[in-house]
């Protein structure tokens, strides 16, 4: 699960997070770096509904596979 957070989508959704709180979702030099955006510096990011609902589902299936592990640690 580890290795799913530090790339991938799920790492991207980490940084438009980070994007969206603490720059009001303005793309700045670290975000252009660390992904394949193609917006640029200074840019509003866009996420289209579609994206919102993939980005949801995404979530949703890793924090199902985190109590699963959760389970199987404890049992």
């Amino acid at each position: 699960l580890s290795e799913r957070l530090e790339s991938g989508p799920l790492y991207e959704l980490n940084l438009k997070r980070n994007l969206i709180v603490h720059h009001k979702g303005v793309c700045d030099q670290e975000y252009f770096n660390r992904t394949a955006t193609s917006c640029t510096k200074g840019e509003q990011i866009d996420i289209s509904p579609g994206e919102l609902i993939e980005l949801y589902d995404l979530v949703s299936q890793f924090s199902l596979d985190l109590t699963a592990c959760i389970f199987y640690l404890l049992s």
